[in-house]
């Protein structure tokens, strides 16, 4: 029922008043475009773009190149274009709609030109959108100055940079580029600013042999990367990389083999070092300690050292050496049957009996001897000594050591050392004290007359009858 009522309602709208309701849509119309012409006027927008450049290319095929290139690609150019509001909005909503443009090809045949001056080059606005609605009415600025050289070719030494290196517990070998130097190409005038050609490596997650194939960056003296005016010709350098786990092993005491001459045994068995750092090209090191073959004694009849080489036996681990001597020295200590040696620290040696103005160069030296008892009491005990220095004065001495040995342990012969007697700070003073002052009391021979009065002895020589002093003997000489 409602629908019918709707479409008679609508029969009776459009079957009666026809002729107003038609001339109400034209008059509509014309209202609309009235309205549209004087509200949507003409008028001007500022676009403010970056400069393309063209022709680049062409300079470098006559090796001729725009030194301040990347200044012109950065400067501004504001273009005004006229046009009504709608159109504008379809240039601010394009991307790129309005362009700027300067042409280096024109500079192609400058070549043998004076280029000690830039040349000014007018700028080529441009808008992309095709149609008679826009206008450009200015833009500024209208040019720009471009600077050119003739482009050069020069070898420049190659440097490893490392940019990250190997991590902790990690040791690597020399970094070895592929070649000495690269060729390249650029400013003639910038040409000497142009250090070397570096040649960035990452080592942090490397480990074992490897071959990296690095693109040379160009640095300049002051060790900053070089501009985009210069060009490497080369291709990658290769760099070989060897990096390696590091591990240190221990080095075990070997034992002995025969026997030493009659009257002489073993005492002592050491190595130096006890330790030796390896590398490997695995992740895991062993450290399983070395154990070194047995040392022949056979027939010997005094202490000796003998080194002996690791290069096999970590080879036979799958181990390298991290320094270049893989060798330990093996010392071996003999002593005769019966005695034992017993040391003295300096620091247990008591000095008596040191003159007045006197001290040591320096403190007593440990002192090793031969003694006669139980070898285990001599090693358990804290052994001193004394030397007497009484009626000793400045120099080089050697005096005999008396040991305070523990019950039932005798030396074997006589203990000697070595010291030196220098005179105090204190006693050196004095000295110059007592020289200085005997001087000063000396009669001042260039008097003339009779100020001062001399006699000759029978021998002829000259002796002063007053003001002489005798320089004391300082105690103990």
């Amino acid at each position: 029922m409602k629908a019918n009522k709707i479409t008679a309602r609508i029969k009776i709208f459009f079957s009666t008043n026809l002729k107003l309701k038609v001339f109400s849509v034209i008059a509509a119309f014309i209202v609309w475009f009235v309205v549209m012409g004087t509200l949507n006027p003409a008028e001007t927008h500022i676009f403010n773009i970056n400069v393309s450049v063209a022709g680049e290319d062409q300079l470098k095929e006559n090796n001729l190149i725009c030194t301040n290139l990347d200044s012109i690609k950065d400067q501004n150019i504001s273009v005004r274009v006229k046009a009504t509001r709608a159109d504008l909005n379809v240039l601010t909503s394009g991307k790129n709609s309005v362009s700027a443009t300067i042409d280096l090809g024109r500079f192609s045949d400058y070549y043998n030109e004076d280029l000690s001056n830039p040349f000014y080059t007018s700028v080529i606005p441009n808008i992309s959108v095709y149609s008679n609605a826009y206008e450009i009415v200015g833009y500024t600025p209208s040019g720009l100055n471009v600077e050119l050289d003739r482009l050069t070719q020069f070898e420049v030494p190659v440097r490893v940079v490392i940019e990250k290196d190997i991590e902790e517990g990690y040791v690597r070998d020399e970094l070895i580029p592929s070649a000495e130097t690269v060729t390249v190409r650029g400013p003639e005038k910038l040409a000497d600013s142009i250090s070397y050609a570096g040649l960035p490596v990452d080592l942090s997650s490397i480990s074992g042999e490897r071959v990296l194939h690095v693109r040379p960056v160009l640095y300049t003296d002051e060790g900053v990367l070089a501009n985009d005016n210069f060009e490497v010709l080369s291709p990658a350098i290769e760099v070989s990389a060897v990096v390696r786990k590091e591990g240190e092993i221990v080095i075990n005491t070997p034992g002995t083999t025969g026997e030493p001459a009659p009257g002489y045994k073993v005492a002592e068995v050491s190595v130096s070092p006890n330790t030796i750092g390896v590398v490997s090209d695995r992740e895991n090191v062993s450290e399983d300690p070395i154990e070194l073959l047995p040392i022949d004694v056979s027939g010997a009849n005094k202490s000796f050292t003998t080194v002996v080489g690791l290069d096999e036996i970590l080879a036979a681990r799958g181990l390298k050496p991290a320094a270049e001597n893989a060798e330990v020295t093996v010392s071996v200590t003999l002593e005769k049957e019966g005695t034992t040696v017993a040391n003295i620290k300096g620091s247990n040696i008591n000095v008596i009996g040191l003159g007045q103005g006197l001290q040591l160069a320096h403190s007593p030296g440990d002192v090793a001897f031969e003694v006669y008892g139980s070898e285990a009491l001599v090693k358990n005990a804290t052994i001193t000594g004394s030397i007497d220095l009484g009626g000793l004065g400045e120099g080089v001495h050697t005096v005999d050591v008396i040991p305070v040995l523990p019950p039932g342990v005798i030396s074997s012969g006589r203990i000697r050392t070595q010291i030196e007697l220098v005179k105090t700070p204190q006693s050196e003073t004095a000295d110059k004290n007592t020289q200085n002052a005997t001087q000063s009391e000396q009669p001042n021979n260039s008097a003339t007359g009779s100020d001062v009065d001399n006699t000759s002895n029978d021998n002829g020589s000259d002796t002063q009858e007053a003001g002489a002093v005798q320089t004391p003997e300082s105690p103990n000489e």
